[in-house]
């Protein structure tokens, strides 16, 4: 004879499944959001590579200028690319540098860091005077955005032989 057995999920069963579910979404959410802000910082810094080289070569090449060797310097924004005579214009419309996905209308940002050409006067920003003073800037990045590692203010620069520095907290936790 068979038993009349009921099918289906013990209270406890169904307990244990989601206490489970639940640990591993613990562990995952922060190590998903550690890997998401390492992934928009080197984002940026592959675009700070990418404008320090341009810069270079537009300082190598192309600066003509009658001003006496001294280059253009300032924050590169989506407005640089209308601004024309400048250093910033050039290496836009001369194609030295491609196009900048901007965060926003204004073209302020990307990833939430500002970029910068460094001219190596005292006046330039933070981030440009904070290479090693032996090796002085080509184009520096801050990050606008608090928190973390790459908190706000923190920065990274290019120098002139092409090594990526920075100011980035290593100690701080993501």
């Amino acid at each position: 004879m068979l038993k009349n057995r009921k099918l289906g999920f013990t209270l406890i069963e169904l307990l244990v499944v989601v206490i489970i579910v639940i640990l591993v979404v613990a562990f995952a959410i922060p190590s998903f959001k550690k890997t998401q802000a390492n992934s928009k910082n080197q984002r940026a810094q592959a675009v700070l590579i990418d404008i320090a080289g341009a810069v270079k070569n537009f300082r190598v090449y192309e600066d003509t200028s009658a001003s006496g060797g001294v280059h253009a310097s300032g924050q590169i924004t989506e407005a640089s690319t209308f601004t024309s005579g400048g250093a910033l214009y050039h290496l836009f419309s001369d194609n030295l540098l491609k196009p900048i996905g901007w965060d926003d209308s204004t073209g302020t940002t990307y990833n939430g860091y500002k970029f910068w050409v460094c001219s190596g006067a005292t006046t330039d920003p933070a981030c440009c005077n904070a290479a090693p003073v032996g090796s002085p800037a080509v184009a520096a990045m801050e990050n606008s955005v608090s928190g973390g590692r790459f908190g706000s203010g923190a920065c990274a620069w290019v120098d002139e032989q092409g090594n990526l520095g920075s100011t980035y907290d290593s100690t701080v936790a993501i």
